[in-house]
């Protein structure tokens, strides 16, 4: 089950300012995450699915982000530093996404 990022002490955002380049695989996009007004370089690695989506998963550290890990009765149950993200594009978007890669040249790596 996905929840959405609408905790008033959690912001996401994701630009399209970063680089995107064609791999064998799928893609690979190297950017830049902003949580709670912290930016963190990105590198997310995209393959397609069998619905024509691109999907893949990064981990990356909370406290990076200045954010605590989560802790509950008194600390007795903590949470790792580290979440594993899941990041799906939906086919349009990503149909979108390979039409730019085939229009410009020299993005592949």
């Amino acid at each position: 089950m996905t929840e959405p990022a609408d905790r008033a002490d959690l912001t996401v955002v994701v630009t399209a300012t970063g680089t995107v380049h064609a791999t064998a695989s799928g893609v690979r996009f190297d950017g830049a995450l902003t949580l709670r007004g912290t930016q963190r370089p990105v590198r997310l690695s995209l393959a397609p699915t069998a619905h024509g989506a691109l999907a893949g998963t990064h981990t990356l550290s909370t406290t990076a982000f200045g954010i605590p890990p989560f802790r509950a009765m008194m600390g007795a149950l903590r949470v790792a530093d580290d979440v594993v993200v899941e990041v799906t594009v939906d086919a349009t978007a990503a149909e979108r996404l390979a039409a730019a890669l085939a229009v410009a040249p020299g993005q592949g790596s």
